[in-house]
């Protein structure tokens, strides 16, 4: 039996809400996904790696504070310094909350690691939270021309703030958004959770 507390729990709620995030969005490509070990998420000819963009302090604290992923954002840094205030938590905030550069070069790097299935798509869905654009922008310049000396990269990207996913498509230069309704994205959530709840009691696959 997984902890509740525990990390690897918490990762498999993390990539199981990817999972149903990608099959409510994309119910053709992603209806027979199931979780699995590098990348994280496997479909007949499609594998996606999940991760998380937030800095990891932040991501602690407003982790514990669900509120924060829905409503009112801003101002942000605000919201984020009253938090980590209150817990007496002090972070410098100047560099952004999200941390993009460090995790899409490891992210590359275990992609041309060897010890990576590869499939016929390989995508990385990186839950972002919460919107701050010149971070955004960036790290789109990034992904689009990556380091030259790896044989493989991405074929898409998919960035994940409250109620939108944005999808990128590597070397088209193509952006595409699709919105959720709040009560829809809330259910995806809470089911992934009682999921993985769930079948980790029961020992069955995700």
């Amino acid at each position: 039996m997984i902890k509740k507390d525990s990390t690897q729990y918490e990762k498999l709620i993390r990539e199981n809400r990817a999972k149903r995030l990608l099959r409510f969005i994309f119910p053709v490509q992603y209806t027979k996904a199931r979780l699995s070990d590098r990348p994280d998420i496997v479909s007949p000819s499609i594998g996606c790696e999940v991760t998380n963009s937030l800095i990891t302090p932040i991501f602690e604290i407003l982790s514990r504070e669900p509120s924060v992923f829905h409503g009112d954002f801003y101002p942000l840094k605000e919201k984020v310094e009253k938090i980590l205030n209150e817990r007496g938590r002090e972070i410098g905030l100047e560099e952004g909350i999200h941390d993009y550069e460090r995790i899409y070069l490891q992210k590359l790097k275990n992609l041309n690691s060897g010890g990576y299935q590869l499939f016929e798509e390989n995508n990385l869905f990186i839950f972002s939270w919460i919107y701050e654009e010149k971070a955004v922008m960036e790290f789109l310049e990034l992904a689009e021309k990556p380091p030259e000396h790896y044989k493989y990269t991405f074929d898409r990207i998919y960035l994940f703030f409250d109620q939108v996913l944005m999808e990128m498509i590597l070397g088209s230069g193509e952006y595409r958004i699709y919105p959720l309704e709040e009560g829809e994205q809330r259910r995806i959530l809470k089911r992934s959770a009682r999921e993985v709840r769930i079948k980790t009691l029961l020992h069955l696959p995700l």
